[in-house]
């Protein structure tokens, strides 16, 4: 069952390793994050709780330090 809200980082950290990991799972996250604004907080949701069944752990914050040394996302304009 999913929550029905997940933080900025947990949404973030997911991301980062459906990039390296799932791009299935990103590209279908993004396409609802992008057609449907509405449904975005159920797409949180539901890449989140993908990136934590597959993973096999819980969200951990990232630490400052790790942050530093993680290289930036590319971004799209």
């Amino acid at each position: 069952m999913m929550r029905n809200s997940t933080t900025v980082d947990e949404v973030r950290a997911a991301v980062r390793w459906a990039l390296s990991h799932d791009l299935t799972a990103l590209l279908a996250y993004r396409q609802v994050t992008h057609v449907d604004k509405a449904g975005r907080r159920q797409a949180d949701a539901a890449l989140v709780a993908h990136w934590q069944q597959a993973t096999g752990a819980g969200f951990r914050p990232v630490q400052i330090q790790e942050r530093q040394n993680a290289a930036p996302l590319p971004r799209r304009h």
